[in-house]
């Protein structure tokens, strides 16, 4: 087992490299026939409308195909324009109630969807309209569907009634091509892990380890492909990613490295993949439901391979 140390400062960046000499042996998933998008946003399309379907509401609710007669301006189907998710799809329904916004919102908080919870609660206030919302989150359906939720909203329609506004909404999963699929049977494994820099101007030192056990490289494989394409999503990045892997699987009878990968943390990380040379496209930087155990690829990576760090040199690395 042998070590060095590794020194980097901010804005000039050294790189420490582990190396893995070893057979490995991972069982790639099977590949199945893959949906097509419109199969893919149909099944969403259908979910939006079923988590709608499953919202209660007082008895003598009155379902609507549209804006109750008399409605404001906060049960108005939303203006059309693209949505930050591609993939996320609406279901509309209305209804009238003769109780009180308070009334129902509570009903329907009370009678909430097995699974579901309040994750949000909100008003907003027009000249002369006033509107009481909350939102009803659902899990996951494994890898298919993400971000499932219902948008309620409610206001009063003359001296009497309640005017409801139910928006399901759920995104279909971009699926990870199966020519994506990391193989198996490396016999070395390069690891470029960066720190991300001290913001007080401080050196951050690494402490890098030379592992020769097959065990590593398949465990780090299987990391890389445990990982879910990356989703049509709009996300703000910050100009600071954090740490930063560079992971180089090489193959019997190649000088060169066959599948490269490069992973960032940090909001917007995602990883980009090379096989043979070939650019795929981008993945996700952790799976949907997240690590079992928490942290973070790049740090996940550190743990896989024994790096051995200080608090404050994980703690950089986690960022």
């Amino acid at each position: 087992m042998g070590s060095r140390r590794l020194l980097v400062r901010p804005r000039s960046v050294a790189i420490s490299t582990l190396t893995i000499i070893a057979a490995a042996c991972v069982v790639s998933p099977a590949a199945g026939a893959a949906p097509t998008t419109a199969e893919l946003r149909q099944h969403a399309v259908t979910d939006a409308e079923d988590l709608v379907g499953e919202l209660s509401l007082p008895a003598g609710a009155k379902p609507f195909t549209s804006p109750p007669p008399g409605s404001g301006e906060y049960l108005q189907p939303e203006d059309a324009m693209a949505p930050a998710d591609a993939n996320l799809v609406e279901a509309e329904r209305w209804w009238t109630v003769e109780e009180s916004r308070e009334a129902v919102l509570r009903y329907i908080e009370q009678h909430r969807p097995a699974g579901s919870s309040v994750t949000e609660k909100g008003s907003a206030f027009a000249p002369g309209d006033f509107s009481e919302d909350l939102t009803l989150s659902f899990p996951d359906l494994g890898e298919e569907l993400l971000d499932r939720s219902v948008y309620v909203v409610t206001e009063s329609i003359g001296a009497k009634e309640t005017g409801v506004a139910a928006t399901g909404e759920a995104a279909w999963a971009t699926p990870r091509p199966p020519t994506e699929v990391v193989p198996a049977g490396a016999a070395r494994l390069a690891v470029d892990l960066i720190p991300a820099h001290a913001e007080s101007g401080r050196p951050v030192h690494g402490t890098t380890d030379v592992v020769r056990r097959g065990a590593y490289i398949e465990r780090v494989v299987a990391l890389l492909n445990s990982l879910p394409a990356a989703q049509p999503v709009e996300i703000a990045c910050p100009a600071f990613q954090g740490a930063q892997a560079r992971i180089a699987l090489f193959y019997p009878g190649h000088a060169h490295a066959q599948v490269i990968a490069d992973a960032t943390n940090g909001a917007c990380g995602r990883v980009s993949l090379r096989i043979d040379g070939r650019r795929e496209g981008e993945l996700e930087s952790e799976p949907f439901d997240g690590w079992r155990g928490g942290g973070t690829l790049v740090g996940k990576i550190a743990r896989v391979l024994h790096v051995h760090l200080t608090r404050h040199e994980q703690r950089r690395l986690e960022e």
